[in-house]
């Protein structure tokens, strides 16, 4: 268990990309073959939907993949909203906004007016402490528009509302209009 663990934590995003150059030099490779790997590869990412930030065209058989992906179920046993679990559909949601680069919806700013360090709140983390408020304004900010952000909201939406069993979406139904 501790092994995996630490695999996992060690194969973050976060942490891959700050180790990199170490790693590249402990196992002995060169700056001119690491100029070719990052001259050969301009588009690594670690998931499809992380190559880049534009908005998805949808027509694209690769844009869609994307977007299939983005709202499938997150498990093949859907949640229902019981406590006991929470902590695993957190975990598995944790995992798809990771893959599909949900970060900046899933970081809620806690004053969406401030200018200055915004400070956010990350729902999966910090969700008893980000108000209905916070997420409705930081929701509001790009709704609508033409952007990324509101697609990957929009597939957040879907794999959710795929991703719970038809009692919590009655449940859940109960809620709209607040």
């Amino acid at each position: 268990m501790q092994i995996i663990t630490r695999f996992l934590c060690a194969t973050k995003q976060e942490n891959y990309t700050a180790q990199r150059p170490r790693l590249s030099r402990s196992i002995g490779l060169g700056s001119q073959h690491i100029k070719y790997i990052h001259q050969n590869m301009s588009n690594f990412a670690l998931a499809p939907a992380l190559v880049n930030e534009d908005v998805l065209d949808y027509s694209t058989s690769q844009d869609a993949k994307i977007y299939n992906s983005g709202i499938a179920p997150l498990s093949a046993t859907p949640y229902n909203l019981e406590p006991e679990g929470l902590h695993p559909f957190l975990s598995k949601l944790r995992t798809r906004s990771s893959k599909m680069g949900w970060k900046n919806i899933m970081n809620i700013p806690e004053d969406i007016l401030s200018d200055e360090n915004k400070q956010t709140k990350n729902i999966l983390d910090q969700y008893g402490e980000v108000t209905m408020e916070e997420i409705d304004n930081h929701v509001i900010s790009y709704q609508g528009e033409p952007a990324r952000t509101a697609q990957n909201c929009t597939m957040l939406y879907h794999c959710l509302i795929s991703s719970v069993d038809e009692d919590a979406l009655n449940k859940l139904h109960l809620y709209e209009d607040q």
